[in-house]
C-alpha cells in the first residue's frame, strides 16, 4: 500500500481541482494508473440481465479508447465493469468506502486481487482498519466523480446511490453519460442529461 498526498506526482489531477478533496490517498497497486484518463461505470447492485449486456458493450468502448474504467467494487454493475475491462485486457481502478486491508463485498476479494494484477488499482481515502460504514459511500461516491472526466451511468432507481453519483458529477462539472431503460436513467434523460449511444 502506497500513500499519496496532493503534492504527490500521482495525486488524480482532476481531483485537485475539487473543493475539499482528501488530503490523502491510499493505494494499492499501479499509482500510476491514476494520472491516465479515467471514466467511471456505475449503475444498480441489482443488475438486470438487459444492464450486464450493455455493462459489458460501454466498457468495451471505453477500452477501445484507452480509457481507465473506475468503479465502486459494489455488486451488479460495479462488478461487471471491472470484470470485463480485465477481460479486454484494459486496467480498472476501484475506488473504496473502507480501509484497503478490508473488501467489501467479501466475494470481490479475487476480483480486487485481478484488478491489482492487472495493473490497475485499489484506492480509499479511508486509512487501513476503517470498516465499510453507510455514511463512507457517498464519499466513496464523490471521489469516483472527482478522478474522472466523466460518468456513465447503467442502470438507476430515483432513489439510489447511483443517482447521487449522477448528482455529484453534475455539480463537480463532469460529463454524465446515461442508458436509457431505468427510473433513474429514464428521468435523467428527461432533464437534459445525454443518453450513451452505441
Amino acid at each position: 500500500m502506497r500513500e499519496i498526498d496532493v503534492d504527490s506526482q500521482v495525486y488524480p489531477p482532476l481531483l485537485l481541482e475539487v473543493t475539499n478533496h482528501p488530503d490523502r490517498l491510499y493505494v494499492k497497486g499501479e499509482s500510476k494508473v491514476l494520472l491516465e484518463k479515467m471514466v467511471a461505470v456505475v449503475g444498480s447492485r441489482k443488475m438486470s440481465v438487459k444492464g450486464e449486456e450493455v455493462t459489458r458493450r460501454v466498457v468495451k468502448k471505453l477500452v477501445d479508447m484507452e480509457m481507465v474504467v473506475v468503479s465502486g467494487l459494489a455488486r451488479g454493475v460495479d462488478s461487471v465493469a471491472h470484470a470485463e475491462c480485465l477481460r479486454l485486457g484494459g486496467r480498472t481502478v476501484a475506488v473504496l468506502a473502507h480501509g484497503l486491508d478490508w473488501v467489501y463485498p467479501r466475494e470481490n476479494a479475487g476480483l480486487a486481487e485481478k484488478i491489482v494484477d492487472g495493473g490497475g488499482a485499489l484506492v480509499s481515502q479511508l486509512e487501513e482498519g476503517v470498516r465499510p460504514e453507510r455514511y463512507f459511500f457517498p464519499l466513496r461516491n464523490r471521489l469516483i466523480v472527482g478522478m474522472c472526466l466523466g460518468v456513465v451511468v447503467i442502470e438507476a432507481e430515483i432513489k439510489s446511490g447511483t443517482m447521487t453519483t449522477a448528482n455529484w458529477a453534475a455539480e463537480l462539472n463532469r460529463k454524465v453519460w446515461v442508458v436509457r431503460g431505468s427510473s433513474g436513467t429514464d428521468l435523467l434523460i428527461n432533464e437534459g442529461v445525454d443518453e450513451w449511444l452505441f
